[in-house]
C-alpha cells in the first residue's frame, strides 16, 4: 500500500501544523498506476485549493506542501476536500506521521498550530480519537514520543482495532 506525502508540518516545514506528514492512502484501486494517478489528481486539486486560498505551495523537507495553516484539523479538512473534489471519497483515505518526539519535553506535548498549548498523553489520545472519528484516517505513525511507551499502549488499546498504529520511532530508537 503506497502512501503519498502531500502536506508537511513539524520539523519538515518552517511554519504551519504540528503533524510532520499528512499522506494520501489510495486503498480501493487495483494497480499501482491507478493509485498513483488518483493521488496525483488529488495533489493537483490540493495545489489549486491552496493557491485559491492564498496559501503557500512551498514544499517542505519531505516533498509535501507546507502552507501556514491555522490548525492540524485544517490540514485534514483540506485533504478531505481535495479527495472529494477529485471524486475519490471512500477510495482514498488519510495516514499521518505525527513525529510526536519532535514536540515532546518533560512528559508533555507542546502543540503550536492554532496557538501554543501544552498537553498530556491523555489529551493527545482524545485528539486522536476525535480525528479518527471525524476524518477517514487509517494510520497514525509516531503519535507519541519514542519514550512515551504508555501513550502508545493507550493509543493501541483505544484505536488499534480501527486504524494502524505505527510506532516507528518507538521501535527503531528504543532497544528495549
Amino acid at each position: 500500500q503506497p502512501l503519498f506525502n502531500v502536506l508537511n508540518g513539524g520539523k519538515h516545514a518552517r511554519h504551519g501544523i504540528d503533524v510532520q506528514e499528512c499522506m494520501l492512502a489510495p486503498i480501493s484501486f487495483t494497480t499501482i498506476k491507478e493509485r498513483v494517478d488518483a493521488a496525483s489528481s488529488c495533489v493537483s486539486i490540493l495545489k489549486e485549493m491552496l493557491v485559491s486560498n492564498h496559501l503557500s505551495v512551498d514544499i517542505g523537507d519531505e516533498g509535501g506542501f507546507a502552507p501556514a495553516l491555522t490548525s492540524n484539523d485544517a490540514a485534514l479538512d483540506l485533504l478531505v476536500e481535495a479527495i472529494v473534489k477529485a471524486g475519490f471519497e471512500g477510495r482514498i483515505k488519510i495516514a499521518l506521521d505525527v513525529a510526536a518526539s519532535s514536540f515532546y519535553t518533560g512528559g508533555k506535548y507542546t502543540l503550536k498550530a492554532g496557538g501554543e498549548q501544552i498537553v498530556s498523553s491523555n489529551e493527545m489520545l482524545a485528539w486522536y480519537e476525535s480525528v479518527v472519528q471525524k476524518y477517514p484516517i487509517i494510520s497514525i505513525e509516531d503519535g507519541y514520543a519514542e519514550d512515551d511507551v504508555d501513550g502508545f499502549a493507550h493509543m493501541t488499546a483505544a484505536l488499534g482495532k480501527r486504524i494502524c498504529v505505527v510506532g516507528d520511532d518507538l521501535t527503531v530508537t528504543n532497544t528495549k
